[in-house]
């Protein structure tokens, strides 16, 4: 079973599905809480089901390919993103979505900038969110490696700013992140199915499954935490 609804209610229905059985392929942010996130990897534990999230560039062969030269090269040091993007420019595709408009860029984009930091220096030991005007945030992580990398997320930002660049920098210099190509989407979500067909057969999770899926949603909620916290204190009297 597939879902493709708002990370809001997508939680609760997957669980339903994972309980009846049914192999699971989700979008990200599985949750925007992470008691429900944990929930959901629970019950798709105790019901060994199957499950894939839909992280695009863990799907990309252009991706894909990077990710595996950094890993087998080493001695990265630390990395970053900035993506900005226009969610209100007229023919953005997704200027309709209501749930990206409430939650901003942390929730929408900070998931993928999440998941490709930590395909590229490892997995994430903990994290600093800086809240900007709008939806602004400044992510600043650590990973596990002992590298560090920052991640500066918006989705309102002004059309000329527009813009995304993924790197890693260390003893081999610089390497950069190489574009998606236009129909990542659509040949990325076929590898996500096939693989998830893969992982329900052989009974091995995959890299990025549920589990996965709710520890991004973990980090998510301290940041939004974080930034929720700087906002109260600079309106307070």
């Amino acid at each position: 079973m597939a879902f493709g609804v708002p990370p809001g209610i997508q939680a609760d229905m997957a669980r339903e599905a994972a309980s009846a059985g049914k192999h699971l392929l989700l979008d990200k942010p599985i949750a925007t809480d992470a008691s429900a996130a944990r929930a959901l990897a629970d019950t798709a534990k105790d019901n060994g089901v199957a499950s894939v999230v839909f992280f695009t560039d863990r799907f990309v062969d252009v991706s894909r390919a990077w990710f595996d030269h950094v890993r087998q090269e080493g001695g990265w040091l630390g990395g970053w993103i900035r993506w900005l993007s226009a969610l209100d420019e007229p023919g953005n595709p997704f200027g309709a979505s209501v749930w990206r408009q409430e939650r901003g860029a942390l929730w929408d984009t900070g998931p993928h900038a999440l998941s490709t930091l930590s395909a590229a220096l490892g997995p994430i030991d903990s994290l600093v969110a800086v809240g900007g005007a709008g939806d602004l945030v400044e992510l600043t992580l650590r990973h596990e490696s002992g590298a560090t990398s920052t991640a500066t997320l918006s989705q309102f930002a002004p059309p000329a700013a527009v813009c995304f660049e993924g790197a890693v920098w260390g003893r081999e210099g610089l390497s950069v992140m190489p574009s998606r190509p236009d129909n990542s989407q659509v040949d990325g979500i076929r590898v996500a199915a096939q693989e998830l067909l893969a992982a329900a057969r052989s009974g091995q999770p995959h890299q990025v499954d549920v589990a996965f899926g709710a520890r991004v949603v973990e980090l998510l909620a301290d940041a939004q935490a974080q930034v929720d916290s700087q906002r109260t204190a600079r309106t307070a009297p």
